[in-house]
């Protein structure tokens, strides 16, 4: 049976360990793919039996057919130390109670600790970081497969704040709620809850929360909203910004929710459409089927309000029947360029294909393993750009550009004879790299 999400259960999550504590280094690996009983640590020099070093740097990986009884962390601490940047890897096999990146049970922080779930079966809470009585900060929680019974937190504490923690749901299924932070004893603020892809949650349990605490659990948390879901609602965010992807169509739903989302003071934004959306002028998208409207609209004075953002078009938000209903006006303008870039890369996949079928390719082929490896490199910066529902106009012109000069350097390549061109690599640094950092 799922458990409430209170301080009360959480207590007991960060109450549930211990860990002996002598002088070694951090930076361990420990990889379990057997049967393991009690608690499992990251930062253990024997497997999370009695040893335990320095709780930064630490790696625990859980690896089919794994099976811990109990908790697994990147790195266990109790005392005034961090516990930071510690990484708990989960591919497969069963944990018989929580999993967390990195967990304090004293004074000191919990910063930096992530957990990425690919694969298998979690009986208890997921948490990035946690403490008990320090900060819980810039956390992070990665699920894109597996089956999480219960809740899934990016940061917590007991007695401090939880902020700029992230989680962010792409695949598997999640029984309990998804909360940015959770920080019971003081602030719970500029957190994220990024859902995209095909999670399964539960409609008649799961809430999204952007922050839990009994103050301040609002300001500067935000819902990426990327795909269409089902849950019991969402709560505490300042901004929901919806991404509306390619499958989106003419009176679809977004969030759909069993109970009322209050929108009062939430800043709602149509942040991206995907450039091979079907949607035109006046088409309808309930963004969210069931909402109190506060002041929002400040209906029926205001029966309808315009939004408008570089990357989602213009759009007309409106309640009809208890829903916040967006309404098309025109799409951004970046889906043109989004579409050039398409087909300047189909462009270079041609030539590549073209090449591989001559003659002269197959009497010579490692002749031109460099100019083409250059210039698939270059695609693949280009399609990641093409993907992301976050890429402005000025991006996408760049990688246009940087995608058309590896093409014209991969002919002068292939006319000259094969080989790597110095300059494709040169041209992929200097116009594509800087707008991919500066994406991530």
């Amino acid at each position: 049976m799922r458990k409430i999400f209170t301080a009360l259960t959480i207590m007991a999550l960060c109450l549930a360990g211990s860990a002996a504590w002598a002088a070694a280094p951090g930076g361990n690996t420990v990889t379990i793919t057997g049967t393991h009983a009690g608690n499992a640590h990251g930062n253990s020099t024997d497997n999370g039996v009695s040893f335990n070093a320095d709780p930064w740097d630490n790696i625990l990986n859980i690896e089919s057919p794994a099976s811990i009884d109990r908790h697994a962390f990147g790195a266990f601490y109790s005392g005034d130390v961090a516990v930071k940047n510690n990484t708990l890897n989960m591919n497969g096999g069963k944990v018989g109670s929580n999993i967390e990146g990195g967990h304090n049970d004293g004074i000191g922080n919990a910063t930096g600790n992530i957990v990425i779930i690919n694969g298998g079966e979690v009986s208890g809470n997921v948490l990035g970081g946690c403490s008990f009585y320090g900060n819980a900060t810039g956390n992070i929680v990665t699920i894109n497969g597996g089956e999480m019974a219960e809740h899934v937190v990016g940061g917590y504490s007991q007695y401090g704040s939880a902020t700029g923690n992230t989680v962010t749901i792409s695949g598997g299924k999640v029984g309990g709620n998804v909360v940015g932070g959770w920080g019971t004893g003081s602030s719970a603020t500029g957190n994220i809850v990024a859902i995209s892809g095909k999670p399964v949650f539960d409609p008649s349990f799961t809430v999204l929360a952007g922050g839990t605490n009994v103050g301040n659990n609002f300001i500067g948390n935000r819902l990426k909203l990327k795909t269409a879901v089902s849950v019991n609602g969402a709560q505490n965010f300042e901004f929901m910004d919806f991404y509306l992807s390619a499958d989106i169509k003419n009176n679809d739903k977004i969030l759909s929710a069993d109970r009322q989302v209050d929108l009062e003071n939430v800043n709602i934004d149509i942040a991206g459409v995907h450039w091979q959306t079907t949607l035109k002028e006046n088409d309808e998208v309930t963004l969210i089927t069931k909402v109190t409207s506060g002041d929002f609209l400040a209906s029926p004075k205001k029966p309808s309000v315009e939004i408008e953002s570089e990357l989602g078009g213009t759009w007309e938000l409106s309640f009809t029947g208890g829903a916040l209903i967006a309404t098309l006006v025109e799409l951004p303008s970046v889906i043109d360029a989004k579409k050039e870039l398409a087909d300047w890369i189909e462009k270079a996949e041609a030539a590549i294909a073209a090449l591989k079928a001559t003659p002269k390719y197959d009497a010579d082929p490692a002749k031109y393993d460099g100019a083409i490896d250059d210039l698939q490199g270059a695609i693949g910066l280009a399609q990641d750009v093409l993907d992301d529902p976050e890429a402005d106009e000025p991006r996408v012109r760049a990688e246009i550009s940087a995608l058309k000069d590896a093409l014209a350097d991969f002919y002068k390549a292939i006319k000259s004879g094969g080989g790597c061109n110095a300059g494709i690599g040169f041209l992929a640094f200097a116009f594509v790299v800087p707008f991919v950092l500066k994406r991530r």
